[in-house]
């Protein structure tokens, strides 16, 4: 075998890391969520995470001035694990493609390989929100329910039915204002952001943008806008119909919440040389590990929209 050495492998590997590093990096439109607009990141050493919902200390108490300060013991209520998954792909350069110099076609392959490890992640991140009304979490319930379990029997509903109208996103931030954490505590979280599908996001961003109220002859104020300018109308592809979601759910989330993605292993890329392998074929490959889930309902609200 008469192998082209123009190129080394040592080239060819930083080379296709390049352009695999590159291809993440695609851009998106300005309105479409990624998973790092959404999700706290945190990084982890073990197999797997535990995320603790403990009892609150409560409001502090007059006390005088030759007492002891009070301590408080804060017990586990409830824990969520986060136990890491691998995810690994790789795509096969063959010993001809090398020969002949095609580094269109090695170029093109490495190029889809990180397209899709980037659609994997946001696909598999936003089952969090795709799912938001499905999946149970430690409390028994899913992310967005009307029974939410409380300390002393009460509950907490952050699920809103029925079609978005600006009554029903009023009275999603009013139920975001008012929300009770396990401990019977105010929840206060500034609301960040409106999720919905793509197809939904031009009627709710007429809902909450619009100056006036939308979608009527009424000129009254619109009361989201002018009291949430700041908060972000935003659109995912991954929880729409097409991805196996919801077209018409609209989530409003606060700058505090508890929807996590725990990183073990951050993406990386590896080379096996086509002369280390019984079909004479090389090798670019890429593995990353992580979980992702939510430990907690607060700091976010979902209407159905239906």
């Amino acid at each position: 075998m008469n192998i082209n050495t123009t190129i080394t492998p040592n080239t060819l590997l930083e080379g296709l890391r390049e352009v695999f590093t590159d291809s993440l990096k695609e851009e998106v439109e300005p309105m479409q969520a990624t998973s790092k607009d959404i999700f706290n990141f945190y990084a982890s050493r073990k197999n797997s995470e535990d995320f603790q919902k403990v009892s609150g200390v409560g409001r502090f108490t007059a006390v005088a001035e030759e007492d002891p300060t009070p301590i408080v013991k804060r017990d586990e209520i409830m824990k969520t694990n986060f136990s890491h998954s691998t995810f690994r792909k790789g795509v096969g350069i063959s010993y001809e493609a090398l020969e002949d110099q095609l580094y269109n076609e090695m170029k093109d392959n490495v190029e889809q390989l990180a397209i899709s490890a980037r659609e994997t992640m946001e696909f598999n991140r936003f089952a969090v929100i795709r799912n938001i009304a499905i999946t149970n979490g430690a409390d028994g319930v899913p992310l967005a329910s009307n029974s939410h379990p409380l300390s002393g029997g009460q509950t907490q509903d952050n699920l809103i039915t029925g079609a978005i109208t600006e009554t029903v996103l009023e009275s999603a931030f009013q139920l975001f204002r008012e929300m009770k954490d396990y401990t019977l505590k105010q929840f206060i979280s500034a609301p960040k952001i409106l999720l919905t599908a793509p197809a939904n996001h031009a009627e709710v961003m007429r809902l909450t943008k619009s100056k006036l109220q939308a979608n009527t002859a009424n000129n009254d104020l619109n009361y989201l806008s002018e009291v949430f300018p700041g908060v972000r109308v935003m659109f995912s592809p991954y929880i729409g119909v097409a991805a196996g979601g919801s077209d018409t759910g609209v989530t409003l989330i606060g700058k505090r919440h508890k929807m996590n993605t725990v990183v073990r292993e951050k993406l990386r890329t590896w080379m096996n040389k086509w002369d280390e392998s019984s079909d004479i074929v090389t090798k670019f490959n890429a593995l990353y590990r992580e979980s992702v889930g939510f430990a907690d309902f607060v700091g976010v609200v979902h209407m159905t929209g239906v």
